[in-house]
């Protein structure tokens, strides 16, 4: 079983205000991407994990964000989910994570 269409649907919505994001299935989930860099995912599960740094990290920490697997992604908070603007702020900051850890080529 996949993540919900419905869902995906809806989180990419909620961030509609967020330049250039596209999402692309992956792995019974959907990844998630700006100017096409991953900075989240929606799991199978339906939950949503952002790329968090030591500069974000501890947001997620405070927030109670659980780590998705091994992997530098963190579960949003709830709250967010439903604030298009929150949400926005939340994944800017993935965003500027996933900038600042991309690999060199």
């Amino acid at each position: 079983m996949g993540a919900d269409a419905g869902f995906h649907d809806y989180v990419m919505g909620q961030l509609e205000g967020v330049p250039d994001v596209s999402s692309r299935k992956m792995f019974g989930g959907y990844g998630l991407y700006a100017g096409g860099m991953m900075f989240g995912l929606i799991s199978s599960d339906d939950a949503v994990y952002f790329k968090a740094d030591d500069a974000n990290r501890p947001d997620y920490e405070a927030a109670g964000g659980e780590q998705f697997m091994n992997m530098p992604y963190f579960a949003v908070p709830i709250e967010p989910l439903d604030d298009p603007d929150a949400l926005a702020t939340w994944a800017e900051g993935a965003i500027a994570a996933a900038e600042r850890t991309k690999k060199k080529r």
